[in-house]
């Protein structure tokens, strides 16, 4: 996951991240945000006041923490308390390093194409936004990787299918099937 991000720093170059950071100000100047009054997008500076940071995303956290099966489960299901509380801990210091897999690389990208970086001898375009995160990928990795990443990527995707169908599975069984179907 962090291979992307690090790949595309090294082909733009370590420091153009911090070095230029007027590339990054179309990001914020042309974003669009919701208008909570209309219902609308509107262009605008996207913010977030200081006391909803502190209250409002740290109690949808814990709600979200406490609360989702997928996670609750495995914690539950470890082989001791100790485990299980390594375990939510280690799941929650991955969370930080999130962003960076999942923001970094449009962001990257932006400057990619700001600065024209030449892969393959031509600058780096990218005509459908849609497209942003696998024409990166396949700029700034080798091409006897791909596979091996699509492997992961894949197997990611299904660990996670798997970890929702199990739990989904549980619910049924032990909320609808063991009390209102078969009691």
């Amino acid at each position: 996951g962090l291979w992307v991000p690090v790949a595309a720093l090294h082909k733009i170059g370590m420091s153009a991240l911090f070095a230029e950071p007027q590339y990054l100000q179309v990001l914020v100047q042309q974003s669009e945000v919701l208008n909570a009054d209309t219902g609308t997008r509107e262009l605008g500076v996207p913010s977030v006041p200081w006391h909803v940071l502190l209250t409002g995303l740290m109690l949808n956290n814990v709600y979200y923490w406490s609360t989702n099966q997928v996670i609750v489960q495995r914690a539950l299901g470890s082989k001791s308390l100790a485990e299980g509380q390594k375990g939510v801990m280690m799941a929650g210091a991955m969370k930080i390093v999130t962003p960076l897999v999942l923001c970094l690389p449009g962001t990257l990208a932006v400057l990619m194409i700001k600065n024209r970086v030449l892969i393959n001898g031509q600058p780096f375009q990218v005509q459908n936004p849609d497209e942003v995160y696998p024409e990166l990928i396949k700029a700034v990795m080798p091409v006897w990787s791909l596979g091996f990443f699509s492997a992961v990527l894949l197997g990611s995707i299904l660990s996670t299918f798997n970890s929702t169908l199990n739990s989904a599975a549980t619910l049924f069984g032990v909320e609808l099937y063991k009390i209102y179907l078969n009691p």
